[in-house]
């Protein structure tokens, strides 16, 4: 199952304009914020990953070809393409179920019991509460 993460956004409201870095590749305690979402969904089997890319998007390239432990599409889904653009512009990506968050979502989130929460109900789709 693929993992689907925004990654495009200017990162306005968390006001790095003037530092010029992309918002997910924002280091805490050393560890992009992307990498920590990545870490956390391969820690469930979970490594195939779709970044949706735009502001910034050589370095998200960049970045993904450092990653070595994951298989990893960038698309350049374009400078100021709104967020449920950027993932129709992946849809040709994915098959059937998937993981969606955003490039700077901090959680515990747990996947594996996510998706056996769907499978129990008759909702096609899951949210998830992440915590910060």
């Amino acid at each position: 199952m693929k993992v689907v993460i925004f990654c495009g956004g200017f990162g306005t409201r968390y006001n790095l304009s003037h530092k010029k870095i992309l918002k997910p590749l924002v280091k805490i305690n050393g560890i992009e914020i992307l990498k920590r979402i990545m870490n956390l969904y391969a820690k469930y089997g979970y490594k195939d990953f779709i970044l949706l890319g735009g502001y910034k998007y050589k370095d998200l390239k960049n970045f993904s070809n450092k990653q070595k432990n994951f298989n990893i599409t960038v698309l350049n889904t374009g400078l100021h393409t709104e967020t449920a653009s950027r993932l129709l512009k992946a849809k040709k990506f994915i098959k059937g179920n998937f993981f969606l968050t955003y490039g700077d979502s901090l959680t515990d989130f747990n996947p594996k019991s996510a998706i056996e929460k769907k499978n129990k109900s008759k909702n096609s789709y899951i949210m998830c509460i992440y915590k910060y």
